[in-house]
């Protein structure tokens, strides 16, 4: 077994990764990712411009998302956490409008875990839109439906 040191890449099926599990893009380009030292994401850039910010807090939690460079995408999008570190609702930092709210369900998912369960999108707008949330096997949110919307088995 391979011990990777600071400044050591090591390639996996095409693609680099740095001693800090980074992805690196392949012929000398940079990713487009940057990492902080506890290895969470810190920016997304795209042909050179930036495009995304992400901070956390003390508990290793999203704290905001700063998306720039997007046109009408830009912006600071807050993020709220229940005491069980569950995501329950998103926040323009500037108005403190919620714009999306998270629904789960206690002690329901796997082990015990708390079940990702629905979203309501563009919630605190006159027309809200609840979305059914799907987990699989682990309790992991794999997608969204709305009301109309049936799954293949």
């Amino acid at each position: 077994m391979a011990t990777l040191r600071t400044g050591d890449d090591l390639t996996i099926s095409g693609r680099r990764w740095s001693a800090r599990a980074s992805p690196q893009r392949g012929r000398g380009r940079p990713s487009p990712f940057t990492y902080n030292a506890r290895n969470r994401l810190s920016t997304v850039s795209q042909d050179g411009n930036l495009k995304g910010t992400y901070t956390y807090n003390s508990l290793e939690q999203l704290a905001s998302r700063a998306v720039t460079n997007s046109g009408p995408f830009n912006g600071t999008v807050l993020t709220v956490q229940d005491r069980s570190g569950n995501v329950i609702a998103e926040a323009d930092r500037t108005t403190g409008v919620v714009s999306r709210e998270y629904i789960w369900l206690t002690g329901a998912g796997y082990a015990g875990t708390d079940l990702p369960v629905g979203v309501v999108d563009v919630a605190g707008t006159a027309t809200p839109e609840l979305l059914y949330g799907h987990a699989d096997h682990l309790s992991r949110p794999i997608w969204l439906t709305d009301c109309q919307s049936v799954l293949d088995g």
